[in-house]
């Protein structure tokens, strides 16, 4: 097997085989860690750090392959998949540290954890450093109750494994505590590397799903009800938008492979960031159309993304680009998404219109937006700035989010929370979690909402969810692409 010539230049091994590459960066992590234990020796005992808290990173090359393969090496451990469109993307396995809050200072609280934890990180050779994979709940304690409770408020952790490919290659890096290297646990690593490099040598293949057994949707009276509601309210003036979710119930004949899922997710909607978030027997998945944000320095780049047609119909795209509705909820997501950036950026740029986002099953009307901060912040600075936009809670936020939870009939967990990658430097990208569903055992629980305003109908609210949830609904049910 070849590999492609990632650069590495930490490594002095001639040979380009991956395992000969591992037991040079072993030998480099033992050695560092020696000599970092003799510097903190040397120091000071108030500036003295403990040696054992430091944490390893060795990166080595790996083949171009699928890179659900890791994930199917061992079902049963923590694993992330995340893939943006066209660009670079990732699997994990195994999980070396996980970092959690709770609560409403969450996003300030993993902030802080995460910085505290990349401190500790050596790359050996000065290679490529880690990023971190987690998420966070559309609201405090939305994922207390089942099936939520291995996810929690908010939770990012650093993989023991991760595999990277983008257009230049691809790399396997390994995360360990260079205390506990040597002996049975440096022949462990070892194994487990092979395992790894055998699995990343197979052929993808589609694994058929279990016939579904049960479909469970919440019936459009007692949505329609919810939906009447908000519209009163909203006359009233106690909101401008709320977004409205609702829950649908699978069960399968068997365990549902969350790798199957996904593979059919990426081939069908392409387009979309894909994702899978694996934890304690539930496997949190989607294919969202929808970027919270990404930072990279001081540039933000984000999106508003309201206003949905049925692709169904032929004329959809001519119909939404002239729907009042439509185009009125969108530009109440734009303001609002323009007025909280400017808190921190002197100058926000966006379209004056929307354009049409194209997927498979809907359109949607999008418009990007971006801006320079005036600051250094980091990325989940930004994203509790703007989360949730109106696009997936509503208007006021606060209000509307208060309404939310006290009226929906099932806390929502993860769907429409921010979910994804954070790095050292303090930058990341975050998508919303839509069209998205937690897998469980033999069961799958599926959702999807919309926006109401003043003009929404029940029955065209229940409808919009119905086409949203066929989404991952096909996946799970229907034949492969």
């Amino acid at each position: 097997m070849t590999y492609p010539a990632v650069p590495l230049p930490w490594t002095d091994v001639v040979s380009n085989d991956p395992r000969d590459i591992f037991a040079d960066g072993l030998r480099r992590v033992r050695r560092e860690y020696e000599e970092y234990k003799r510097r903190a020796q040397g120091e000071h005992r108030e500036k003295r750090q403990d040696p054992r808290h430091r944490i390893a990173f060795v990166r080595i090359p790996a083949p171009l392959t699928d890179p659900l393969l890791l994930l199917d090496l061992a079902e049963h451990e923590p694993a992330v998949s995340w893939a943006s469109p066209g660009e670079w993307e990732a699997s994990a396995l195994g999980e070396l540290v996980r970092i959690t809050a709770s609560g409403e200072d969450r996003f300030n609280e993993v902030r802080d954890r995460a910085r505290a934890l990349f401190g500790r990180v050596t790359t050996v050779g000065g290679g490529a450093p880690p990023r971190l994979f987690g998420g966070f709940a559309f609201a405090p304690r939305a994922a207390d109750e089942a099936p939520w409770q291995a996810f929690g408020d908010a939770s990012f952790s650093l993989p023991r494994w991760t595999y990277e490919r983008d257009a230049q290659g691809a790399t396997l890096a390994f995360a360990c505590f260079p205390e506990g290297l040597g002996g049975a646990e440096e022949a462990a690593a070892r194994d487990e590397l092979d395992r790894i490099l055998r699995a990343l040598s197979r052929t993808a293949s589609d694994v058929p799903m279990p016939r579904a057994r049960e479909v469970r949707h919440q019936d459009a009276d007692s949505f329609g009800a919810q939906v009447e509601e908000i519209v009163s309210a909203i006359e009233a003036g106690h909101f401008e938008k709320v977004v409205a979710a609702r829950r649908s119930e699978v069960t399968l004949g068997g365990r549902i492979d969350p790798s199957a899922v996904l593979r059919r997710l990426k081939k069908r909607f392409s387009g979309c960031t894909t994702f899978v978030f694996r934890r304690e027997g539930a496997a949190f998945i989607g294919a969202t159309p929808e970027r919270l944000l990404t930072l990279e320095g001081r540039m933000v780049h984000t999106e508003a993304l309201a206003g949905t047609a049925s692709a169904a119909d032929p004329d959809a795209a001519q119909k939404l680009a002239a729907s009042t509705k439509d185009l009125e909820e969108h530009a109440l997501v734009v303001r609002e998404v323009e007025r909280r950036l400017e808190t921190f950026a002197a100058e926000v740029e966006c379209p004056v219109s929307p354009s049409i986002r194209r997927l498979p099953n809907v359109l949607h009307l999008c418009t990007p937006i971006s801006a320079e901060l005036d600051r250094d912040l980091h990325v989940l600075d930004v994203a509790a700035l703007l989360h949730p936009t109106p696009a997936v809670g509503g208007v006021p936020r606060s209000e509307a989010i208060e309404w939310i939870v006290a009226h929906e009939n099932t806390p929502r967990g993860w769907y429409s929370g921010p979910v994804g990658w954070i790095d050292g430097e303090g930058g990341g990208e975050l998508s919303v979690a839509l069209r998205s569903g937690l897998l469980v055992g033999d069961r799958a629980y599926l959702w999807a909402g919309g926006g109401i305003v003043r003009d929404s109908l029940p029955g065209a609210e229940y409808d919009e969810a119905s086409v949203k949830l066929s989404a991952l609904l096909d996946a799970l049910t229907g034949p492969a692409a």
